[in-house]
């Protein structure tokens, strides 16, 4: 290799050679010759003969090499100029390359966003909602890496509330031990108070956030990408995406997710309206506690559920003892009062899981306990007695207790129906109030 690289060095040196010295010998010629042939021949004629040969061709040489030299510079200003216009040419198709790449990106979200319209419109529950929204922005503008965090409005206290989160190591929804755990942090404060869309390629080098980033977070965050969710001029929520990584999202991000964040917005909103409407056709003002209807549903789903596993469920009806006589006294707003009281103990009291708190009628309260059998139900009767008894309610300045009376029954052991249930019930509630009231009953 190294041997034919020098052969050809070297022949191009003697070409350039050659093309160089070629005119000056054969003008060398143009004398050398002559007087040789003089010098031979001794003819004056024969010398002017070929010296005015020699003169013409040395002309015509002359001439060629002329239009040559002037060719061969027309062609480098040619050649130039090609080269020139092909590098044009390269730079426009690599710009022409990347739009192409960047307005297919666009159009692929873009189409990806009409696409979550029509799902969007499907939905009606919140959590499904949200996780649409979330694993969406999770794919389209984090790009399937780091992870998308959704906070809602708590609208009485006016603060953030983590609700859900996707994406980290496990690409699964989070839940509120993981990244909700720590709660909102002094981006989503700034967010929430400014209400404007934020994006920090390096949370260590912001200026705005560099002296306030103390907590010490379970995920390190290097960039994130964040925009208030806005209805009208309420906020609803936030939307944020982070990463560790530094200078993971771009501006363009940002002008997408602002649009995104639009959708998101109304979609959250109208499913918190519909649940909410859903409440209020299920639940009693006064109380809070569920209407007659829904209770007799969800009923009748523990007796089938209960027919098909065998496992024991119980019904606590509640009375008020001796009701009218409050309402007499103190009037109709403080019995009123007297409800909503009792509602709030039997809500605190009452277990979290498998228990349907229910307003059944006037000053009656029932409660379905899922998986409780008659030994469960009875405790659990004694200390909602014990803890309504022991609460102060004051009614028109006056200090007061009130005590209720409670009847027990237990599917299957005492029947397999609902009526049959709660007749059982209603019959142990009398026995209750006829006993003395303040009491229980189940048998």
């Amino acid at each position: 290799m190294i041997c034919q690289r020098y052969t050809s060095l070297i022949k191009i040196q003697i070409k350039r050679l050659f093309n160089h010295i070629f005119p000056y010998l054969f003008f060398l010629s143009y004398f050398l010759i002559p007087i040789y042939c003089g010098i031979k021949f001794y003819s004056p004629q024969i010398i002017k003969f070929i010296v005015l040969i020699y003169f013409f061709c040395a002309c015509a040489v002359f001439v060629l090499l002329k239009q040559a030299k002037k060719k061969k510079y027309l062609f480098s200003i040619e050649n130039e100029k090609l080269t020139e216009d092909i590098n044009i040419l390269n730079g426009k198709i690599k710009t022409h390359s990347i739009i192409t790449s960047v307005l297919g990106d666009k159009i692929r979200r873009y189409s990806a966003l009409k696409a979550l319209t029509e799902k969007l419109v499907q939905k009606v529950s919140l959590d499904d909602t949200a996780d649409l929204i979330l694993t969406k922005a999770y794919t389209l503008i984090a790009h399937s890496k780091g992870r998308a965090i959704l906070y809602l409005v708590d609208t009485k206290k006016q603060e953030l509330n983590f609700f859900a989160s996707y994406g980290g190591v496990s690409s699964v929804k989070d839940t509120r031990e993981t990244v909700g755990a720590r709660g909102a942090d002094v981006f989503d404060d700034w967010i929430f108070k400014h209400q404007v869309p934020l994006l920090i390629e390096d949370t260590k080098k912001d200026f705005r956030f560099d002296a306030k980033v103390s907590f010490k977070a379970q995920h390190p965050i290097g960039s994130l990408i964040s925009t208030p969710l806005i209805v009208g001029k309420r906020i609803v929520g936030i939307l944020r995406l982070e990463d560790e990584k530094i200078s993971s999202f771009s501006s363009d991000d940002l002008r997408f997710l602002s649009v995104f964040s639009d959708l998101a917005a109304l979609s959250l909103d109208n499913s918190k309206l519909y649940e909410h409407t859903q409440h209020l056709a299920i639940t009693d003002g006064l109380t809070g506690l569920y209407l007659r209807q829904y209770f007799m549903v969800c009923l009748n789903a523990a007796i089938k559920e209960t027919i098909n596993t065998g496992v024991a469920f119980s019904i606590l009806m509640i009375d008020i003892d001796r009701f009218k006589k409050y309402n007499d006294k103190f009037g109709h707003i403080s019995g009123d009062i007297v409800l909503g009281r009792i509602a709030k103990v039997l809500m605190k009291e009452c277990p979290r899981e498998g228990a349907i708190l229910s307003r059944y009628g006037g000053e009656e309260f029932i409660v379905l306990l899922s998986g409780i059998d008659k030994t469960g139900a009875v405790k659990i009767a004694e200390k909602l007695r014990k803890k309504i008894a022991q609460e102060k309610i004051v009614l028109r300045r006056t200090k007061t207790h009130v005590t209720v009376s409670i009847g027990i029954s237990t599917c299957p052991e005492d029947g397999r129906l609902a009526d049959e249930l709660l007749k059982i019930s209603d019959i142990y509630l009398y026995k209750a109030k006829q006993k003395g009231r303040n009491g229980t009953c189940f048998c």
